[in-house]
Parts: C-alpha cells; sequence; structure tokens
C-alpha cells in the first residue's frame, strides 16, 4: 500500500515538473521570436564632406555585422538639410547599389518635410544562398546627393527607423534580425566656392604648419617599372584616420619617380589640410583602377588586419618620417562598376570581362596614355592584364578599416 503511494506521489510530481517544463519552453520560444541573434553598426563614410554649390556630394552607407551573421536586408532612413538634394521624382537615379551584398532596391523615396530623410530599402536577391551573404563591414549602397545652398549640416541614419535582417548562421536558428548597435554620421560643408582639401606641392618647396604632413613611398602591384611607359599621373585618393577623424584627399599627384629593383616606385608630401591628428594615424590609399589599400605602419608587407594604425606624423616636411608603403603594392582590377562606368570597390566578373574584351582587340595608346584595362602601364591591354586581374580577383573588395 506504501508502495502504491510513493508511486502516485511520484507521478504527481513528474506530471507537474512536465507541465512546467512545457510552459519554460513556450516562454522561451516567445522570448526567442523577439530576440536579435547579433549587433550591427549602421554608419556613413567618409566622416566629413566638403563641396561646392552645384556639384555633388557622395556618401556610402555601410553596414557592419557581429557573430559571423551575414548581412540579407536593411530598411532605413537617411536624413539631410536643405543645402543637398535628392529628385523625390526619382530617388533610385541617385542611388547606386553595391549589388554584390544587396542586389535588389525595393523602396526609395523621400520622406518629411524641411529636414528630408531619403528612405532606402534593399533586399538580397532571392536565388542567393545564405553562405553567398555578405558579412562583417558590408558597403550597402552609394548615394549621390547635389549641393543646392550653401552651410553646414549632418547627414544623418534615424536609428529608430533602421531595421537590419541578416542570416543566423548557428545550426538550427530562426533568428533573423540583428539589433541596430552603433550609429555613424558624417557631417558636410557647402561652400559657394570650392575649396580643395588638398595643397599641390611641388619638390623644391617645404610645406610647414599646423596641419599634419604625410611623406609617402606607393607602388602599383604588377607595374614593371622599365616597360611602364603609360604609367604617368596615376591620381591617387588618400584616405588619413585617426582619433575618430578622418580625411580624404582625390587627385593626388606624387611629386617623383624612381625604379627600384624593376619596381616603379612613387614619392610625395601631403599637406594634410584640416587633420592634426600626429598619432596613431591609418592611411589608406587607392589608383584610378585600384583597390584601396589600408597602411598602418612603415614597411609594411602585406594587410594590416588591425584596428587603427601606428603611423606617427609632424607638422613639418622635414620632420615627419618617409613611411614606405611600396613593400604592399595598391592592387589594380577595379576599372568599372556593376551599374556605371565607375569603379565601385570591387573586383569582379564586371572587370574581368571589360579586360578580357579590351585584351582580345589589343586595346591600344601611344605612350604617355591613359586605358582603363591597362593594369601593368604598359600602353596595351593584352594577355598580361588578364593575368594580374585572375591575380586580383583573390582580393576581391578593397580595404575598409
Amino acid at each position: 500500500m506504501k508502495n502504491k503511494s510513493l508511486s502516485v506521489i511520484f507521478s504527481i510530481i513528474m506530471i507537474g515538473a512536465l507541465i512546467g517544463g512545457l510552459v519554460l519552453v513556450k516562454e522561451n520560444q516567445e522570448t526567442r521570436r523577439g530576440a536579435y541573434f547579433a549587433g550591427t553598426k549602421v554608419f556613413m563614410m567618409p566622416e566629413e564632406h566638403f563641396g561646392q554649390v552645384g556639384n555633388e556630394v557622395i556618401a556610402q552607407l555601410f553596414v557592419e555585422t557581429e557573430n559571423e551573421a551575414k548581412l540579407s536586408s536593411i530598411d532605413t532612413q537617411i536624413c539631410y538639410g536643405n543645402e543637398l538634394t535628392i529628385s523625390e521624382d526619382d530617388p533610385s537615379s541617385q542611388i547606386e547599389l553595391n549589388k554584390e551584398a544587396l542586389g535588389t532596391l525595393v523602396d526609395a523615396s523621400i520622406v518629411g518635410e524641411g529636414y528630408k530623410c531619403l528612405r532606402l530599402v534593399a533586399i538580397a536577391d532571392l536565388n542567393k544562398k545564405p553562405e553567398d551573404l555578405k558579412g562583417g563591414m558590408v558597403r550597402v549602397a552609394t548615394i549621390k546627393f547635389v549641393a543646392i545652398n550653401p552651410g553646414e549640416g549632418e547627414i544623418k541614419i534615424d536609428r529608430e527607423k533602421t531595421k537590419v535582417g541578416g542570416y543566423n548562421p548557428t545550426a538550427g536558428a530562426t533568428d533573423s534580425a540583428l539589433k541596430v548597435g552603433e550609429i555613424g554620421d558624417s557631417r558636410y560643408d557647402i561652400k559657394n566656392e570650392l575649396v580643395e582639401p588638398t595643397v599641390t606641392l611641388t619638390p623644391t618647396e617645404a610645406p610647414i604648419g599646423e596641419d599634419s604632413i604625410l611623406n609617402y613611398k606607393v607602388a602599383f602591384a604588377n607595374v614593371n617599372g622599365n616597360d611602364a611607359k603609360c604609367v604617368v599621373n596615376w591620381p591617387l585618393q588618400f584616405i588619413v584616420l585617426g582619433g575618430g577623424t578622418s580625411r580624404v584627399y582625390s587627385g593626388i599627384i606624387p611629386q617623383s619617380k624612381e625604379v627600384v629593383g624593376g619596381k616603379l616606385v612613387f614619392s610625395g608630401s601631403l599637406v594634410l589640410t584640416g587633420f592634426q591628428r600626429r598619432v596613431g594615424v591609418a592611411v589608406f590609399a587607392k589608383g584610378p583602377k585600384h583597390l584601396q589599400v589600408k597602411y598602418g605602419k612603415n614597411n609594411q608587407e602585406g594587410p594590416y588586419n588591425q584596428a587603427g594604425g601606428e603611423i606617427v606624423l609632424t607638422a613639418n616636411a622635414d620632420t615627419s618620417p618617409v613611411y614606405d608603403f611600396s613593400k604592399y603594392p595598391i592592387i589594380a582590377g577595379d576599372v568599372v562598376g556593376v551599374s556605371s562606368e565607375t569603379p565601385d570597390g570591387w573586383i569582379n566578373g564586371v572587370d574581368f570581362s571589360f579586360v578580357k574584351s579590351k585584351s582580345l582587340v589589343h586595346e591600344t595608346v601611344n605612350e604617355g596614355g591613359y586605358l582603363k584595362g591597362d593594369l601593368d602601364g604598359n600602353c596595351q591591354v593584352n594577355s598580361n592584364d588578364v593575368n594580374i586581374l585572375k591575380i586580383s580577383l583573390q582580393a576581391k573588395q578593397g580595404e575598409l578599416y
């Protein structure tokens, strides 16, 4: 009798435990439905824009995912002041999606009054496999504002109206929401007259001032210094970053060049107008048909693969160190974009098709001329340029941080 009583009591306890467990599972499932499986940063680059009324102000939207999450969608609003405008009739005409990341623009519309906002909704192509989605730091879109009034303002991301979706790599997981954490806005300063953020230097003049000075040496990958008759005034773009401040300097022509061990090495001294940071500086450089490369230290021989940088500068060209970046040459191959003739920061099949088509007819130019597909600078597009592009395809995307 006693054993029967114990069995009944034990059965009651087990039934209660089962019911309790089912309740906990249900509550846990309901909690998970509203959970985020990873965080993300959403930000604009560059951090500062200097422009002129009538010209474009080009801003790029980035998303950085965490925990190996893959980006699959974004719905955001990017707000701007009366100094800038985007066509209300066809805002999509001023948006260039990075189709390697999110290939379908679902909506582009102007909302709000006064301080207007661009609503941008984009998703990955539906036929894209989860493993092919982009993760980490991803450039989502390039937005081409037009400056219409002088003044200062901000290009701001509305956090409350920003939703980011992604693919959760955890086996069996169903969550797809990414929590929007850090937001990065950018500022602009529009003038009636153009203010260039760079200074044209000559080799005989040593720049002295409060702005930092970058003395540099760079090289372009796969360029034979003894046969590069068409590597003439290839413009460089530098981005310097340090202490939360960044500046962009475009159209930079080095002051000198020399052949070192068969490599064509370019040298210059650049006044970093508006940039006074002296320590912990990182430098990003790219050429006219090249991917962006990050330099964080002198004599760097490969990818830096760290946040920030170790570069130390001064305000005097005579005392600022000369940083030799030529041991890690700038990678060639970003010749066109997916939807335009402008390079888009990626090397992919579109670039390969362009170079291949030009090589088949051996497109040629006279000494000192310029051809997009001429990656080695020998004045002709041929099989060597195709081979260079095959090597560059391993890099795929420019270095961003």
